[in-house]
Order: C-alpha cells, then structure tokens, then sequence
C-alpha cells in the first residue's frame, strides 16, 4: 500500500459533506496516510489515520504561516520520518509551496485544488492590524512562486471550472476534473416543508464580496402578490461586515424581513435549506468565486429548492436556466428581485425546478466523485512520475 503524506492548512471538518471530510475518507481508506498540518484540530473518528500520524506544526498565528512549508519540508525530506512515496496538497498557498519542494526532491506530487489559490490573500486583504497585514504580504510573495509551481505537480485535481487550467497555464495532460458534490445520504429523512409566505435562504459567507448586499438591494425592490416574505443569512460574518449590512437593510425600509441567523450547525443549515422556498447563490465576478462549485449549490439542489444563482462559470457548468434554476448576471440586482417575484408568484414554476434539481444533483453525489478521485490517484502513483490523463 502507498504511504502518502497529506499536507493541509486546516484540520479536517467534521462535516461529512466538506470536501476535507471527503478527501480524507477516502484517502486514508485507500492509502497509508500520514497527516501534516497547521491547526490543531484533529481528524474525525471516520477517518482512518490514527493520532500518531497526525503532526501539528509549532508556532502560532504569524509564525505557524512562515514556518509551515518549511517543516513540512524537513519533516519529510530531511528526517523522513513518515517514509512517504508521495504528498498529496490542498490549494493553500504554503501547501503549494512545500509540495513544489517536496517534488523538487523527489516525491510524487498530488496537487488538490479544491478552491482558489487567492482565496487567502481575498480574506487578508479585508482585515486590520500589523499581524494580518505581515501575513497577507508574505501570501503575495507566495502566491508570486506558487501559481507557476503548480504545473509541476504529477497530479492535479481541479474542482474548479476547466477555465481555471487554462487561464493559469497547467497542463492539460496532467489535470484530472473532479467537480464537488454532496452526500444524497443525508437528506433521505429530512423534511422539506415549506411555510406560509416566501422565504429565501442564503448560506455562506455574509460580506458584501459574496453579493449579500445585492441581495438586500434586490428584495428591496422584490414586487410581488405574495407580500409575506423573510430572507434567511446563515454563515458568519465580522462584526463590520453584519454591521454594514444590517443598516443598508435599515435603510432600504426591510429589516424586519431579513434575519442574520449567524453560523449554525450543518444539521440546523439543512433544515432551514429544507424549510425555504427557494434558495441564494448571489456571488459577484470575482477571481476567486467565478470558477468554483460550491457544496451549497448542491445542498439547495439536493433538497429540491429552486435556486437563483449568478451567471459565473462554475454555476452554469451546474445549473440550466429555467430548468434546474434561475440565472442572473453577477451583481445585478434588478434581474435578482425579478427572479425571485417570479417563484414567489408561481408555486408550480417551484416545484417544477426543484424536482428537476434533485434529479440532476443525482450525479454529483460523493460516491461518486471519490471513485473518480480515487482511480486518478492511483493511475498517478503507478506511473511513476509520467502520469498523463486519459
């Protein structure tokens, strides 16, 4: 059996339907793994690397960022004390950087990327202090290294739209798409009625860069028969960002019809998903979000919700228009409000995209997906560095 380190920023998520959970699971019942990484959060029960394998970089804050890559790299070319054949990374800048080195020293390479390489620098660049502002210099300088580095990997793993390979120059031969998805399992006992009015759900980030205030700028246009309607925020927020937004609710006279709910648990964000009529993917065009396919697109599908989402790459690469959802242009929140008087104002139109939601999520289950992962994994690591994709 292979030996492979995995090298991650974060701990794996607890959250069966993240794509950490799903990577780990199926890596550790496939591999003899070993786990390297920055926060000390353990691995799930499920997931089948025990405790002696798992290895917490010292330091902490600023210091756990500039030290990561460099240990990573010590621990495993210099001490060797894992014996691995191979690195499988996350998307992480610094994860990038120590599997480019790792390769450079002659491990096979599995680069996962799972979401943006930017999405680090999109965060820091929004925060305060001297503490942060040092991290998101020392990210640009990695981001500088690591973008090209990236095509040296054995593998890549894209979960992001296929323009992303193309616009940053990896090859074509070694990448391997792989979309996200959702475990169909855990909706088989949930209940999705609806109550009375018309509610809309959004689950995320709640910050203007996800689009949120295009949606409190379109449902205060939101002209429809059905005059009882809430929007539901799920997700955290800064103090700032819910702040900001919850005066530019004020302002626009509809504060007592959107709720910031905060982050809740997974089971709470299903049920509240499963209780809506119809569901929110508002992202604007930017870099770091056009590409992805968010697991919430799949929740709200896998649910049978009808969701109004933004014209971006990825979404499209998921949804059809007015068949298993409504698109709009990014940011426009006229078109927004108009779809949403629309299935506020037709329940049949509701029923109709969410049933066919649910059937067409059907082949985004993670079952599914990982055997993908999976096969390219092992096509990777038995070609012996001259791995070319099918």
């Amino acid at each position: 059996m292979a030996r492979l380190a995995l090298i991650w920023e974060t701990h794996v998520s607890a959250n069966r339907n993240s794509v950490r959970f799903q990577r780990a699971r199926s890596l550790s019942e496939n591999y003899d793994c070993a786990f390297y990484t920055r926060a000390d959060g353990g691995v799930p029960e499920e997931i089948s690397i025990p405790e002696s394998a798992v290895h917490v970089c010292p330091g902490e804050s600023l210091v756990s960022h500039l030290l990561f890559p460099f240990w990573v790299v010590y621990r495993i070319l210099v001490t060797d004390d894992a014996n691995v054949d191979a690195v499988h990374t996350s998307y992480h800048l610094v994860c990038i950087l120590a599997g480019f080195v790792c390769s450079v020293g002659g491990k096979t390479w599995i680069l996962d990327v799972w979401d943006h390489p930017r999405l680090k620098i999109e965060f820091l660049q929004e925060s305060e202090g001297i503490v942060l502002k040092s991290a998101l210099m020392f990210y640009r300088a990695v981001y500088v290294v690591a973008l090209p580095a990236m095509a040296r990997a054995d593998l890549i793993v894209l979960t992001l739209h296929s323009k992303f390979a193309e616009t940053n120059g990896l090859p074509g031969k070694k990448v391997v798409n792989v979309p996200n998805g959702t475990d169909l399992a855990l909706y088989d006992d949930v209940r999705t009625e609806t109550g009375d009015g018309f509610n809309v759900v959004y689950v995320g980030y709640v910050q203007p860069s996800r689009g949120v205030d295009t949606v409190i700028e379109a449902l205060s246009e939101f002209d429809s028969a059905n005059d009882q309607w809430t929007a539901t925020m799920i997700g955290p927020a800064t103090d700032e960002d819910e702040r900001r937004l919850r005066r530019f609710a004020r302002r626009k006279n509809i504060a007592e019809n959107v709720d910031f709910v905060g982050r809740l648990s997974h089971e709470e964000t299903i049920a509240r998903i499963a209780s809506s009529d119809a569901c929110l993917y508002p992202f604007p065009r930017r870099q770091v979000l056009r590409y992805i396919y968010p697991i919430k697109l799949f929740e709200y599908m896998a649910l049978g919700k009808p969701t109004v989402a933004s014209r971006l790459e990825g979404a499209t690469e998921v949804l059809e228009h007015d068949v298993t959802g409504l698109l709009v242009e990014p940011s426009d929140a006229q078109a927004l409000s108009e779809a949403l008087r629309r299935l506020s104002e037709d329940e049949d139109l509701r029923a109709e995209i969410g049933r066919n939601a649910a059937r067409a999520v059907e082949r985004y289950d993670w079952n599914g997906i990982n055997d993908r992962f999976i096969a390219a994994t092992d096509r990777c690591l038995a070609s012996q560095g001259d791995f070319e994709t099918e």
